[in-house]
């Protein structure tokens, strides 16, 4: 039991003795980091003070000094994307609200979509106002915020007017598509009535067509009737006139007959 105890006893030690350890390197780290960091950025060599600060981030990554720092050099050299992550890690420092405030500004004046630009806008409005919180005295600040906070309410009120517009235009499409379908409408029932008209009058002229056929045939068949009727009733007179003159020639063709008959003894040759 007293061998088992001993045991974690040395266990524990050693496990301080390392944690110390790494603490003290940490902080060696840091230490040596902001040193040469800060030495590098006095002399205007940002990307060298940048290095050194993300070199002693990756031992204390949370340490906000380093963040603070790390932000400042990548500010002065235009890298705002590692700026604003630094900023957000970093302690409070009143460059910390004005520097990231006006990096979000710069991104909102750089955006070309009003959404982009009031998204920023309003980012920078917060970061602000943080700082007002924190340093309500200073001036550049609040100017800031009275600055930024306009231009978002006149872009807000533009956007509004735009949203409007087209609205306005889509409702403006919309009824001259309704116009002009009735219009479309309008002309087919025109269509359609003058296409009747000239069915109308197509059965018309044929029914006056076939009246007029009908009144030809019974033209034509009272003509027919006219001459039936003539044929059924023959002139009397001139059949008369006929049936006299084949009495006639009967008559005279009995005489010539017999004066032949005589001529021949009696006897006939027919």
């Amino acid at each position: 039991m007293k061998k088992v105890l001993w045991i974690s006893g040395i266990i524990t030690l050693l496990l301080l003795v390392l944690l110390l350890t790494g603490i003290a390197g940490a902080d060696g780290e840091v230490k040596k980091a902001l040193t040469q960091g800060n030495q590098e950025y006095e002399s205007a060599n940002y990307e060298e003070a940048l290095n050194a600060y993300e070199k002693g981030l990756i031992a204390s990554p949370e340490n906000q000094t380093l963040n603070l720092n790390a932000a400042q050099a990548a500010f002065a050299l235009g890298k705002y994307d590692k700026a604003i992550e630094y900023y957000g890690k970093a302690k409070d420092n009143l460059e910390k609200f004005l520097n990231a405030g006006n990096i979000c500004y710069w991104a909102g004046e750089a955006a070309e979509e009003p959404e982009q630009k009031a998204q920023f806008y309003g980012m920078a409005l917060e970061i602000y106002l943080e700082g007002i919180v924190k340093y309500p005295e200073n001036v550049p600040l609040k100017y800031n915020y009275e600055t930024v906070k306009e231009k978002l309410d006149e872009l807000s009120e533009e956007m509004e007017q735009q949203n409007s517009d087209q609205s306005e235009d889509g409702e403006s499409q919309e009824g001259e598509s309704q116009e002009g379908e009735s219009q479309e409408g309008e002309q087919q029932d025109a269509e359609g009535a003058e296409a009747s008209e000239g069915e109308e009058q197509n059965l018309d002229e044929a029914k006056s067509a076939e009246a007029t056929e009908g009144q030809e045939g019974d033209e034509d068949k009272q003509e027919a009737g006219s001459l039936n009727d003539e044929e059924e009733n023959p002139d009397m007179e001139a059949i008369e006139r006929i049936l006299s003159y084949l009495e006639s020639q009967e008559e005279e063709g009995l005489k010539n007959n017999q004066e032949v008959i005589r001529g021949n003894n009696g006897k006939g040759d027919w």
